[in-house]
């Protein structure tokens, strides 16, 4: 006769699923756009030469090029435009070329105008800008340093990038690493890595392209792809920088893949609409599950590459609230993500009351800056096993409610009283004889 009493107490266990959300109130997706999961291509770490970008620091030397036996050389920062300045050589486009394609370029515009055949140039990249990545966060909360770091070699992993910002809060389920995309048929993208040649597939610099055009004599053959006689050698570079159709990548994306391409305007590296109008990405979203790579699994530990966001979310830190027809109403702490279920706050908060209905039970949950959803729960059904439970999130609202059958219920239990126990009973008829006695005893 007590409706609040919930449970399931069978001998046959039960597995259920905890929900992250409820459909019924249609709440908008949290995830990040653009969200995917680990490929295996993240777990391989990609060795290569280094290549310089905008803000390294640059030393070129050229043996005897002033005077015999001595070296002559200067160090400059890369502008950025990708150039530096070097005395005597002139404006050299650096960007996106290794060491050792610099010495070769370096090398061909000393013999061209004429100041030293075959010349011997060394190139040191002194101070490495490309090689790092960044980590966000809130400091203050999850514990985590923020900045940029510097990738210290090839086989750099997530947990090795977590310990030099201070690793992450025990208490976060998952991380994101956001992630440039790039076209495998790009000029000079954002990471500056130089274009392939459409006609044999080899690397090409578009500013050893344009330098070619313009410094070359009138006449004299030109380097890099063919052109017809209309075109102008800006025209020609633009051509090399498309390089044709690109193959692109394909990524996971909300259950169904999706084709991932990119064109480069100028510097930089923007996103195009696909063929059929949609619009493709420039990057990815990897989705760590944090709890998960701490414990020791190592299919999560992926391969740190430069230009990697690494983003530390902050702990789930909030409250809950509790009303109606509960033994403990009030405000209850949210402990973290995924941590408290609508079960586990009924018994925080002292289970249900005499006069709850467990059938009627409102939980209002914010869907949006300014809007709010409530819906309706059952939680005897839930005791039960035969609903799932769902997590809480911060200022869920919970409202038991009551019922004119509960408080019948309970006028009805309170009205019945039951006694147990020992006694006897003293007959009045024979009282005088007993007191009588007991007196003339006492005396």
């Amino acid at each position: 006769m007590n409706p609040s009493v919930v449970g399931r107490w069978e001998r046959t266990p039960v597995v259920m699923p905890i929900l992250d959300q409820l459909d019924i109130i249609d709440e908008p997706s949290d995830d990040p756009p653009g969200l995917s999961q680990i490929t295996p291509s993240d777990l391989e770490p990609t060795i290569e030469e280094y290549r310089i970008g905008a803000g390294d620091v640059v030393s070129i030397s050229v043996f005897e090029l002033l005077a015999a036996g001595q070296d002559f050389g200067a160090t400059r920062r890369v502008d950025s435009l990708g150039n530096v300045r070097v005395p005597i050589v002139g404006t050299v486009h650096v960007e996106g070329i290794t060491e050792l394609e610099l010495e070769q370029k370096v090398a061909r515009i000393i013999e061209r105008k004429g100041l030293l055949k075959d010349p011997t140039v060394t190139v040191i990249v002194q101070q490495r800008t490309q090689d790092t990545y960044s980590v966000m966060g809130e400091p203050r909360t999850s514990g985590t340093l923020i900045g940029t770091f510097s990738i210290l070699h090839a086989d750099f992993r997530l947990l090795d990038a977590l310990a030099l910002a201070r690793g992450a809060d025990g208490r976060i389920k998952k991380m994101y690493v956001i992630r440039g995309i790039r076209s495998k048929k790009s000029a000079r993208p954002s990471d500056g890595t130089p274009s392939d040649d459409p006609e044999n597939g080899a690397m090409v610099d578009p500013g050893t392209l344009l330098e070619d055009a313009l410094d070359a004599a009138p006449g004299e053959a030109q380097p890099g792809p063919p052109r017809s006689e209309s075109t102008s050698p800006l025209e020609s570079m633009g051509q090399s920088m498309v390089g044709g159709e690109s193959q692109g990548e394909w990524v996971h994306v909300d259950g169904k893949w999706m084709r991932v391409e990119s064109t480069v305007t100028g510097h930089g590296q923007e996103g195009i609409d696909a063929a059929d109008g949609s619009p493709v990405l420039t990057q990815r979203v990897i989705e760590i599950p944090y709890d998960k790579l701490k414990d020791g699994d190592m299919q999560y530990n992926i391969v740190i590459r430069p230009g990697d966001i690494i983003r530390v979310p902050s702990p789930v830190i909030g409250n809950v609230f509790v009303t109606g027809a509960v033994n403990r109403p009030g405000t209850f702490g949210l402990p973290g993500e995924r941590d408290l279920t609508l079960q586990r706050l009924i018994a925080a908060a002292g289970g249900l009351n005499q006069l709850a209905w467990p059938e009627r039970v409102d939980l209002t949950r914010m869907v949006g800056d300014n809007q709010q959803a409530t819906v309706r729960l059952n939680i005897r059904a839930i005791f039960e096993g035969t609903q799932p439970d769902f997590y809480l999130k911060p200022n869920d609202l919970i409202n038991v409610g009551q019922s004119f059958v509960a408080t019948s219920l309970a006028v009805a239990r309170n009205g019945f009283r039951m006694t147990y126990g020992f006694g006897f009973i003293l007959d009045r008829n024979f009282g005088q004889d007993v007191f009588r006695g007991l007196s003339a005893k006492l005396r």
